[in-house]
């Protein structure tokens, strides 16, 4: 019996209703008000462009790539940060790997592979990602982008 509370938001939670109704000492109980909480998610980046002009890498080249934010939706909030998920065989050799831009190093071993970054908001939120297609250098004609 209190009359504040503190909620915690776990990985996952987009939205929801909370109620709350008084109480007096003999039981009797108010009309619940409600309030509708949401955790605004980040927009789908538009692009992730290539400093090379397209999407193949060679082993012990590196190439910069930049992600294009979405705009935000009157219920969306914009991107402060960015999570990179990045193909196996590479590093990313820039000095911030959250930032708008990546510097990917192409290593021993590389093939091919799916670069992706998705938005993150200033309270953690995650969207969803922007997804391109990788090939090693020599297959240079069969770089495309996934929608």
């Amino acid at each position: 019996d209190s009359s504040s509370i503190t909620v915690q938001f776990n990985t996952g939670y987009v939205n929801g209703a909370i109620s709350v109704r008084a109480q007096t000492a003999c039981g009797l109980q108010s009309t619940a008000k409600s309030v509708t909480l949401l955790f605004p998610l980040p927009p789908t980046p538009t692009a992730i462009t290539s400093s090379t002009g397209n999407y193949a890498g060679c082993i012990g080249g590196t190439i910069t790539y930049t992600v294009t934010p979405g705009t935000p939706t009157a219920t969306q909030l914009a991107s402060t940060s960015y999570r990179w998920s990045k193909p196996n065989n590479t590093t990313i050799v820039s000095a911030n790997g959250d930032s708008s831009q990546i510097t990917l190093q192409f290593n021993t071993g590389y093939t091919s592979g799916t670069l992706s970054a998705r938005g993150r908001t200033s309270c953690g939120a995650l969207g969803s990602s922007k997804i391109v297609s990788l090939v090693r250098g020599s297959d240079a004609e069969n770089a495309f982008t996934v929608p």
